[in-house]
């Protein structure tokens, strides 16, 4: 564990790194789906694992308080919902249908709830 100073440095507060990271790729040469589906990246590794095959723009991951559970905004169709998915792939489910825009979803600190934008 390593410990994060604060600006002063009279502080030090432990550092937990966490071996997981979820992310989406911006960068594309071309409009391939290698830019919408979501990736997990493995810190210690340096391996990626694809999460999301790219069907359908994926963005605005969110772990679970418990590392269990990934939420994340999904654009079909020119609207967004509110999807999660278990960190290997299985479980893809769609949370929300609203023909309003659904995103930017966190998790409560419990787990038990997820907080995000509609509109």
């Amino acid at each position: 564990m390593q410990n994060l100073k604060s600006p002063g440095g009279s502080e030090s507060h432990p550092l937990r790194i966490l071996g997981l990271f979820v992310y989406r790729p911006v960068w594309s040469r071309t409009a391939s789906a290698l830019g919408k589906g979501l990736r997990i990246l493995d810190l210690t590794t340096g391996q990626t694992t694809v999460l999301t095959d790219g069907s359908c723009i994926d963005d605005f991951p969110s772990w679970s308080p418990d590392g269990s559970t990934i939420a994340f905004t999904r654009n079909m169709q020119g609207n967004y919902d509110i999807f999660t998915i278990r960190p290997d792939g299985s479980g893809l489910q769609r949370l929300t249908t609203d023909p309003g825009n659904d995103a930017h979803s966190t998790w409560s600190p419990d787990g038990q709830w997820i907080a995000f934008a509609s509109g």
